[in-house]
């Protein structure tokens, strides 16, 4: 007879419970690791089209290459420091062995399979992924709003509209990234039914980072480019 399978992993219960709990919460911290690096690289990406747009003559001065991986840099130790509690509080509560009703082992689901009240880890949970991501949204709203009155500023129309389209791709994601972040992760996890968690689950894990190069790169000239010598090309072979 074979083993027992864990929830949320495909590997044998045979070595214990204790293995499966350290497997959860490694998944875990990898992939809101990975989440809250990309939320402060938005913030990073949106400070950048703010020097560009509204201190252009000394862009290449305050965003030097070293300017620029010192941020990139910042991003990937913040984003994986912030996740160290959320995953770590998750690690620490004991589970019953259930099958995870999701797509993969995120907060809210792994929570609904622990066999004491979770209510305390929740807001634990919805405070420090809020204030995180929150204070680095208000960020991204100042900085934007720098844009906007530097926008409005311009003499002729066809440098606001130049303006606004080098910002378009980068507000399309950031929508995209914080309304799913915001509905899945602020708030208890109990207050939405699991259909609903499941669906925004996949905008934010599937959808967005599938959607996130089409949109940067149907804002690039080049590959705007190459996309109409290949669809030029096509029309010619049918000929």
């Amino acid at each position: 007879m074979s083993a027992p399978q864990c929830p949320c992993c495909c590997t044998p219960c045979s070595k214990g419970v204790h293995r499966s709990h350290q497997l959860y919460a490694l998944f875990s911290y990898v992939f809101h690791s990975l989440g809250m690096t990309e939320c402060y690289l938005l913030g990073v990406m949106a400070l950048d089209r703010y020097l560009i747009i509204c201190h252009p003559l000394h862009y290449h001065a305050l965003m030097s290459r070293q300017v620029q991986l010192r941020l990139a840099g910042a991003s990937w130790v913040a984003g994986f420091s912030a996740a160290l509690v959320p995953a770590t509080l998750t690690a620490t509560l004991p589970f019953c062995l259930k099958e995870v009703a999701h797509y993969f082992c995120d907060l809210a689901p792994l929570m609904r399979l622990a066999c004491v009240d979770t209510s305390w880890h929740a807001r634990a949970h919805g405070t420090v992924i809020g204030v995180a991501t929150g204070c680095n949204f208000v960020l991204i709203l100042g900085l934007y709003g720098g844009i906007l009155n530097a926008v409005l500023k311009l003499p002729s129309a066809a440098s606001s509209a130049k303006a606004f389209s080098t910002c378009s791709s980068h507000v399309t994601v950031v929508a995209l990234f914080y309304a799913s972040a915001f509905t899945v992760y602020v708030g208890s996890p109990g207050s939405r039914p699991e259909s609903t968690d499941k669906l925004v689950a996949l905008v934010y894990a599937l959808i967005t980072p599938f959607l996130n190069p089409i949109i940067y790169s149907l804002r690039n000239k080049e590959v705007k480019k190459a996309l109409r010598r290949v669809m030029a090309g096509r029309g010619g072979s049918r000929l």
